[in-house]
């Protein structure tokens, strides 16, 4: 459940292209829709 804020953070991070890692993670590419 802790977990929630952080992948919605990370899924609106994605969603407004924020490219600050020049290698996605493997969480980015499974939330990346």
């Amino acid at each position: 459940m802790s977990d929630a804020p952080l992948l919605c953070l990370r899924n609106v991070d994605i969603a407004f292209g924020t490219r600050k890692n020049p290698l996605p993670t493997v969480f980015d590419a499974s939330f990346d829709i």
